[in-house]
């Protein structure tokens, strides 16, 4: 997604029941502090049940 001027950027894995995943153990959710723009200026959020490195 391109880079916004919003205030808020928020991205949250959950179940479709809207229940937070394991969150103590595994990173599911990604705000605008924590994500980076590519050089292109579009934030990416990959999603894989491993690394993809």
């Amino acid at each position: 997604m391109p880079v916004s001027d919003a205030p808020y950027l928020g991205f949250q894995l959950g179940s479709m029941w809207y229940i937070s995943l394991d969150y103590i153990n595994h990173q599911t959710s990604l705000n605008n502090s924590q994500a980076q723009a590519d050089p292109d200026g579009k934030v990416r959020i990959v999603v894989a049940d491993q690394n993809p490195g």
